[in-house]
């Protein structure tokens, strides 16, 4: 029974692509362009070779179709103008005529092909080195007001490789992040599992107040296991937005953080919002938890629709701001003077808040205190109350 390969169909999923020297192999590309070990000669058995001599080989066969176009218009004009010339007799033979084009065809075929596979596989070794964890790999780009020389001077690769490298620089930057997240959340883990099994040999004494020492801490890990679990979402955008009333949302809040509902001032017939609804109400806990531990306590958390934008707004009774703090207190790990935290809440706000479309706003209150402003675009207008308006 003939092998069918790997797919229904008898033909691997990119067959059309292979050149027509290559699809005479009815189930794919042939055995030493397939890169399985043994089946290539040894001069294709290292991947970048054969990347390279792949690379060549189709681009020589684009440049030679393209010229061959072109020099087959002039060769058809030529043979006219000798057809009706005076030099009828001075015509060299045909197949010299023919040879000598398509030796200058293939000649100049493979320099052209030359000149676009180089800076080519440049990006295709880059592209390479990226995939095997070298992030510290880029591309050689020309730079802006000089004059481009060399077989890399070619605009299109300059863009493809530009963009890879701001890729790899994003990526670069995301892992980095991640480590420093990874050992600061390691660290702050360590001193609430100290305490627990301190206050747990504390509560076998008989120490019945332990116990709400131990309670403490879990809140404390919960929050921490809380947020890292938001960043995850953002990270990955698992994001799923629903119509969410503001008021509600900010009762949620309050009662997450164990702070009074007499604390919220929300406006009337305040409009709907359209976010997610696990990461707002993280938002708004890490807002008014920042002030309640930080700021001396929460003042207000007020609820008011201004110009299309719904604004959280969290008012605490400390000192407020230090100058030129307020835009600091979103950087990550920056923590607080009253008591330990990691410093993800408040940059937590933010992210949350540019992810819905909205900003996180820190400023300093004219009758004393702080006020941490969470800013998001109200939702339109409900689908079935539009239809409604339309059939009336």
């Amino acid at each position: 029974m003939r092998h069918r390969g790997p797919h229904h169909d008898g033909c691997y999923p990119h067959h059309r692509r292979w050149p027509p020297w290559a699809r005479r192999h009815r189930h794919g590309p042939p055995p030493w362009a397939r890169g399985h070990g043994q089946d290539l000669p040894p001069w294709l058995r290292d991947p970048a070779r054969r990347r390279r001599f792949l690379l060549h080989v189709g681009l020589r066969r684009r440049v030679f179709r393209a010229l061959f176009g072109g020099f087959a218009i002039l060769g058809v004009v030529a043979a006219i103008i000798a057809a009706v010339g005076p030099w009828e007799d001075t015509r060299p033979p045909l197949l010299v005529a023919v040879a000598l084009w398509l030796v200058t065809l293939s000649f100049l075929s493979a320099l052209v092909a030359k000149r676009l596979a180089r800076p080519l596989e440049e990006v295709a070794r880059v592209a390479d080195e990226l995939g095997r964890g070298n992030l510290d790999a880029r591309v050689e780009v020309s730079r802006p007001g000089r004059r481009r020389r060399g077989p890399r001077a070619i605009v299109e690769v300059d863009v493809v490789g530009d963009a890879l490298n701001r890729m790899a620089e994003r990526i670069a930057g995301q892992l980095e992040d991640q480590r420093a997240l990874l050992a600061a959340v390691s660290h702050e883990l360590r001193t609430p599992l100290a305490r627990q099994r301190l206050l747990v040999e504390m509560a076998r004494e008989g120490r019945t107040d332990a116990l709400d020492e131990i309670e403490h801490e879990i809140v404390v890990m919960d929050a921490l296991v809380a947020d890292l679990l938001a960043t995850a979402r953002l990270d990955f955008s698992a994001i799923t937005l629903v119509r969410l009333r503001p008021a509600t949302l900010a009762a949620h809040a309050l009662e997450a953080a164990d702070l009074d509902l007499e604390l919220l001032d929300a406006d009337e017939d305040l409009p709907d919002v359209l976010a997610d609804a696990t990461l707002l109400t993280r938002a708004l806990t890490n807002l008014v938890t920042n002030a309640e531990r930080h700021g001396a306590g929460l003042a207000r958390l007020r609820v008011r629709a201004e110009s299309g934008e719904l604004v959280f707004e969290a008012e605490d009774r400390g000192p407020g701001f230090r100058d030129g703090a307020e835009d600091r207190v979103f950087e990550p790990f920056v923590k607080g003077a009253t008591t330990g935290s990691l410093g993800l809440g408040l940059a937590l706000v933010r992210r949350i808040a540019e992810a819905h479309g909205g900003r996180a706003v820190a400023e300093n209150r004219a009758e004393g205190g702080a006020r941490v402003s969470l800013v998001l675009p109200e939702a339109g207008p409900r689908v079935e109350a539009a239809s409604s308006q339309n059939q009336t």
